[in-house]
């Protein structure tokens, strides 16, 4: 890994990282403000829950959806987290090389005394970075956010979604 490259990559794209932690961070909040109406109005929603076939409760894990973890689990781990993460990857992931051909700058830097396994290890490395960086802001808002809405939450839970 070539820690230059490493670093112009976050360079290139500390706008476009910004931008998706200020989008998680509203997705996390708008669905944590939902979850004290959810708890209070427990058992409409149960009936309305019921009345769901089967393959979909499994496939979206609605089992225990009135619980703070299982609320959670349904509405951002299931859908919403994973697609703005594979989000992130692919906008990471296609511009480790694509960008560096659309400004020009791709023979230059081919030119470099550096592989080209190289270049790529770099880019992915802080297209990983993003990646973690992105999940431990995710963390922190869900836990902090959880004591405002009186979710019983767990870190050891939410480390382990």
């Amino acid at each position: 890994m070539n820690l230059q490259l490493f670093i112009q990559t976050w360079r290139t794209h500390w706008k476009s990282f910004i931008s998706w932690a200020a989008v998680m961070v509203a997705m996390n909040s708008i669905e944590l403000s939902v979850y004290p109406t959810m708890a209070k109005s427990g058992e409409n929603m149960k009936t309305l829950m019921d009345s769901f076939p089967d393959f979909f409760k499994k496939m979206f894990k609605m089992d225990d959806y009135f619980t703070g973890p299982g609320f959670l689990n349904t509405e951002l781990f299931s859908l919403i987290i994973p697609m703005v993460m594979i989000g992130v990857g692919l906008a990471w992931g296609a511009s480790a090389t694509a960008e560096d051909e659309e400004r020009g700058t791709a023979d230059l830097l081919f030119a470099l005394p550096i592989t080209r396994s190289k270049i790529l290890w770099s880019r992915l490395m802080a297209m990983i970075s993003a990646l973690a960086l992105l999940a431990a802001i995710n963390f922190a808002n869900l836990i902090i956010g959880a004591k405002f809405v009186n979710m019983e939450l767990t870190a050891s839970k939410l480390a382990a979604g």
